[in-house]
C-alpha cells in the first residue's frame, strides 16, 4: 500500500493543521490506531468522508470518542474493520448526517 508508513503522528499533524479537511482516505494504512483517528475527529470538524478500509487496529474506542461531538461525517467506509454493535450505536447517535456506511467484511 502507498500509505504503509503513515502513523498516528501523521494523523495528529493533519488534525492540528487541516481543520477544513473534508475527505480523508487512509484505507490500508495498517499502522493507524484509535489515537490517530481520534485526532482527526477532534481537529477536522468539517470531515465528510472517511475511509478506514482494512484499518484493523481501529477499535470501539474511536467511536466512543464521537459521543460528545457533533460531526458532519456523511460517508464512512469501515470495510474489514473490527468493532462491536455498541460502536455502531455511538456512531449512529453522533453522526446524524451520515448518508452511507460500508461495513462489508466486518466481524
Amino acid at each position: 500500500w502507498s500509505c504503509a508508513q503513515i502513523t498516528d503522528m501523521g494523523l495528529e499533524f493533519l488534525g492540528k493543521t487541516c481543520s477544513n479537511l473534508e475527505s480523508l482516505n487512509v484505507g490500508g494504512c495498517h499502522r493507524i490506531t484509535d489515537s490517530g483517528v481520534d485526532r482527526i475527529f477532534k481537529g477536522c470538524s468539517s470531515l465528510k468522508y472517511l475511509n478506514l478500509y482494512i484499518c484493523k487496529i481501529i477499535s470501539d474506542q474511536v467511536f466512543s470518542s464521537l459521543k460528545n461531538r457533533t460531526h458532519r461525517l456523511e460517508h464512512l467506509d469501515l470495510v474489514w474493520c473490527n468493532f462491536s454493535d455498541e460502536a455502531l450505536e455511538w456512531l449512529g447517535s453522533s453522526c446524524r448526517q451520515l448518508k452511507s456506511l460500508n461495513l462489508w467484511g466486518c466481524k
